[in-house]
């Protein structure tokens, strides 16, 4: 007995150390993942959002991709705004006290029925669940119908109808009185973005999502309420997105999203698709022998005006840098209150792209900006539009985002072209030199003439005296 003892005791410990073993290997295979989070956190777009917080951190609106939503007081707080939003909508009118806890009701059970027709998985009802106690795939479906229902509804309806009298300037006003610059700002941050793919499935759900709404949370406009596009026209929805959040003003035309682009992946996000458009409209060097190695120094505008180069604004397209002697074309840039926020998630964006055309011409523009009089040149020249209360903001913009810009983007093109800038300038140098250089035969005899022009002066004002 005791030795049978003995050997189921050996037999426990011997399970014991085993079970410990692969408890321990499971706890580093847990562990493991969150050192690749921690070397992630070393990579350039973390330093640049550590280092410009405003511009990366959202204040208003919160997704669950972001890194602040782990706050509750912020979960509460702008659960409420997105269930108003999407309130206002719906039923064409603002919430107040009263309607405040119907609205967060209704957005909860929206997002109830969109998660059952996309996933198929049964859900209790969610009416009376606490929004710290919501699973993460409802809080995601909550920030994808606030995002189709109260902003892309919003933009699509005011600047769609009709597209060819859109003024960006007057809307933006508009949207600024609506929903505030702090919700426009956080909309474009890199860390604030949902995947395309599940915006596509909320649209595509939505009709029959509203129509399972229970009937006591149904009001007379709740019925009447039409999503003012459809998965078809999602494309036309992501330009017009694109088109008012770019930093380079153009028509609406110059956007283009074709459908094969937003369906080729599933990680494509609404900052994805604005700045597809831009490389899109940057294109290539056409075959094009590259520039030299060696990147030139670049005066800034006033000087190049004065070596005879002129500026033109980009009218035709989106994005482009060309020169045809003496003209000097760049892109429009438009200034707004969330410029700055667009900018540099664009920058961080393209850190781990192949090609920056948005960070080398930003930093193309730190040297072609040094003063307030550069900043009123290139507005004269169109290539600059918006209101700003004083040209030095625009400096300091220039001047942040150039900090920003650190690493050497990779778009060559726009080196061709300022090689080109600086032999045009050399060239009229050298001209110059030749016309009017000390090797002219008649040079010296103008300046002996007036060399004696000027004894003579000096002559007879002394006998005078």
């Amino acid at each position: 007995m005791a030795e049978e003892k003995e050997k189921s005791k050996m037999a426990e410990e011997k399970e014991k150390s085993k079970m410990a073993e692969e408890k321990q290997k499971g706890k580093m295979a847990e562990e493991k993942p969150k050192q690749v989070v921690k070397m992630a956190e070393r990579s350039a777009p973390y330093r640049m959002k550590m280092s410009h917080q405003n511009q990366f951190f959202p204040k208003s609106i919160f997704f669950l991709t972001s890194s602040t939503i782990d706050d509750i007081e912020n979960r509460v707080v702008c659960f409420n705004m997105k269930a108003a939003a999407v309130y206002s909508a719906i039923f064409d009118q603002h919430t107040n006290e009263k309607t405040l806890d119907a609205a967060g009701t209704l957005l909860k059970s929206i997002a109830r029925q969109c998660y059952l027709l996309i996933t198929g998985d049964e859900i209790g009802p969610l009416e009376e669940t606490h929004i710290e106690d919501l699973p993460q795939s409802i809080i995601l479906i909550i920030d994808a119908v606030y995002l189709v229902v109260g902003f892309l509804h919003d933009i699509n309806e005011c600047a769609g109808i009709p597209k060819s009298s859109i003024d960006r300037e007057n809307l933006d006003k508009y949207f600024m009185s609506k929903h505030g610059a702090l919700v426009l700002s956080d909309l474009a941050m890199i860390d604030n973005q949902l995947l395309l793919d599940l915006i596509i499935k909320v649209v595509e759900t939505l009709p029959k999502a509203l129509a399972k709404v229970p009937s006591q949370l149904k009001g007379s406009s709740l019925g009447k309420f039409n999503l003012s596009f459809n998965k078809d026209n999602i494309p036309e929805v992501v330009t017009l997105f694109s088109w008012y959040y770019s930093p380079f003003y153009a028509s609406t035309k110059q956007f283009q999203l074709p459908k094969t682009f937003l369906l080729q992946g599933n990680y494509m996000t609404l900052l994805d698709c604005l700045h597809h458009c831009i490389v899109q409209s940057a294109g290539t060097n056409n075959g094009k022998s590259p520039p030299t190695s060696r990147i030139w120094p670049v005066p800034t505008a006033k000087e190049l005006w004065r070596a005879g180069v002129h500026f033109e604004a980009s009218i035709d397209r989106l994005f482009v840098v060309e020169f045809k002697a003496p003209t000097l074309t760049l892109p429009v840039l438009f200034w707004d209150s969330k410029l700055e926020t667009v900018v540099m998630n664009l920058v961080a964006l393209e850190s781990s792209r192949p090609r920056g055309p948005v960070t080398r011409y930003f930093q193309l523009l730190s040297e072609l900006v040094d003063d307030e009089e550069d900043v009123r040149l290139l507005k004269r020249s169109g290539v600059m539009t918006g209101k700003w209360k004083r040209d030095h903001d625009v400096v300091g913009f220039v001047e942040r985002v150039n900090g920003f810009a650190s690493y050497l983007a990779r778009y060559p093109e726009m080196d061709l072209v300022m090689e080109q800038v600086k032999k045009y300038i050399d060239d009229r140098k050298n001209r110059f030199l030749v016309r009017y250089g000390p090797g002219n035969s008649w040079v010296p005899y103008i300046v002996a003439t007036a060399t004696v022009i000027l004894i003579a002066i000096v002559f007879f004002y002394l006998v005078d005296t």
